[in-house]
């Protein structure tokens, strides 16, 4: 059973494989003021990505909360952008995949569509799943991609005395937030 909420408990719950696909939520408007007031006009630039992962880091935190408290620790398959920085946020084994390529609105809802279907192994008629044959997920949920460990606790102290140096004041509503 494929199973969305943004209940962690509620998700989690007994699962046997936990896909980590969430964004900045009702912190979108902080990280977009965030960028305003460091002066950062590329929101795919270093520090943009330093300031989202400072964000998603208490989402990061309730995951390895519950995994660390779960009798069976599930597959972890972690697709929260961005994943170099993400993967440091994540405790124990998990497979941290930059997949798929990021789509235009009009598109998320149908590649969604199409990944559950993949996922569920249904033969929807006009769903070709060789299409997605030889992806990373499909390599996960194979078991033939290895899970890894890159936890770094020091991680988010690093990330905002980098993005101090770069907007001196500006960190502590990062800090706010999260």
């Amino acid at each position: 059973m494929i199973h969305s909420t943004s209940e962690i408990d509620e998700t989690m719950l007994g699962a046997g494989t936990v896909i980590l696909c969430f964004g900045l939520g009702r912190s979108k408007e902080v990280w977009e003021e965030w960028l305003r007031l460091a002066g950062v006009s590329d929101p795919g630039s270093r520090p943009a990505m330093l300031a989202r992962a400072v964000l998603l880091s208490p989402v990061f935190s309730a995951v390895n909360e519950y995994l660390a408290a779960s009798a069976h620790r599930p597959t972890v398959i972690n697709l929260v952008r961005p994943v170099d920085l993400a993967r440091k946020l994540v405790r124990g084994p998990a497979h941290h995949l930059d997949w798929p390529a990021p789509l235009p609105d009009w598109e998320r809802v149908p590649a969604a569509h199409s990944a559950l279907r993949l996922v569920m192994k249904d033969a929807y008629a006009s769903h070709s799943v060789h299409e997605h044959s030889e992806t990373p997920f499909v390599e996960v949920l194979l078991e033939n991609g290895r899970a890894t460990d890159d936890i770094d606790d020091a991680s988010i102290g690093k990330w905002l005395e980098e993005l101090e140096r770069l907007a001196p004041g500006t960190t502590k509503m990062l800090l706010d937030q999260s």
